[in-house]
């Protein structure tokens, strides 16, 4: 992190090939640290880190919801 906030896009002038360069190796230390956190959490939590908290359905959505999550659980079988 600290080695991305030292990065001065003035300094790098207007080549798109650069910046596109330096977009990736960005992008993939970016995406390392990500996965490096959500194993964390993860560890901490004991389950999927994208799971978030249950909310009810909207009003009158109800059962289409449950119908929906239905079929999901029968593919799984």
């Amino acid at each position: 992190m600290r080695e991305m906030q030292r990065i001065d896009p003035k300094r790098f002038g207007d080549d798109p090939t650069l910046a596109e360069r330096i977009n990736t190796g960005l992008v993939g230390r970016l995406e390392q640290i990500e996965l490096q956190l959500r194993r964390k959490v993860e560890e901490q939590q004991g389950g999927n880190v994208r799971s978030g908290a249950s909310e009810p359905a909207p009003a009158g959505y109800a059962n289409s919801v449950a119908d929906y999550f239905k079929k999901l659980s029968d593919k799984d079988k």
